[in-house]
């Protein structure tokens, strides 16, 4: 098992939402299956409730949520990125502009460069988290990546959205991604910020360096009226 696995839950709890209305979870889950709930979940109260076993992913939704409401960010998450560059992180109280998204943007191109390093540590086939440093870094960064999202889509031009959502979309792992499936979890967020922004890949679309097809399968499933049509496995 590995997160593309577990990913497949994810894709699950998404599938149940949009078509039953509903993301039951029942009692005594899996850490790994609880993990992909809080990822998906809408009720942001149901993800908070489970905040003292999944601190990182409920900061990120709690990050989120913070940008779309307008309500300060949460503790835990420094104003000045210690990892992106230096970004300063945009006060979700005061209202975004076209510069706050903008220095996002070159705060997530600055994360696609280096996640494209190639790592000495990798060795083909290792499995699972074959890089434990890179794993380590990415996770650091993990919050701050979702501040600089959730900024860009909020407040950049569309343009410049879809051009990073593709960037997100496209990037390659360079080992097995790592149970929880943040890493992947990141992509299906960009995905749909790219198609939010008009970016929505055309039918059949695999990309210059491939697409996974979670990721197109995800996109029909939370934007079913956009066209994206799975290719051939």
């Amino acid at each position: 098992m590995c997160g593309y696995c577990t990913e497949s839950m994810a894709l699950e709890f998404a599938t149940a939402e949009v078509e039953l209305r509903r993301c039951d979870l029942l009692d005594g889950g899996h850490s790994l299956v609880l993990e992909q709930y809080v990822q998906e979940v809408s009720d942001l109260d149901a993800a908070l409730a489970l905040e003292a076993q999944f601190p990182l992913s409920v900061l990120c939704r709690r990050v989120e949520a913070a940008y779309e409401r307008g309500e300060p960010l949460p503790p835990g998450l420094p104003r000045q990125s210690e990892v992106l560059g230096g970004w300063l992180i945009p006060d979700p109280t005061t209202a975004l502009d076209t510069v706050d998204a903008e220095a996002a943007a070159q705060a997530l191109e600055d994360f696609v460069a280096w996640w494209g390093q190639p790592s000495e540590s990798i060795t083909e086939g290792e499995w699972p988290a074959a890089d434990p440093g890179r794993s380590q870094s990415f996770e650091t960064m993990l919050p701050e990546l979702w501040a600089a999202l959730t900024a860009l889509r909020l407040a950049g031009p569309a343009k410049r959205v879809m051009e990073l959502g593709q960037k997100l979309v496209e990037m390659q792992h360079p080992a097995t991604p790592s149970f929880e499936a943040r890493e992947l979890w990141l992509q299906r967020r960009a995905i749909l910020a790219w198609s939010d922004a008009g970016g929505v890949p055309p039918a059949g679309w695999v990309g210059p360096q491939g697409i996974r097809p979670a990721l197109l399968e995800y996109l029909t499933i939370r934007r079913p009226n956009q066209s994206a049509v799975l290719p051939d496995r």
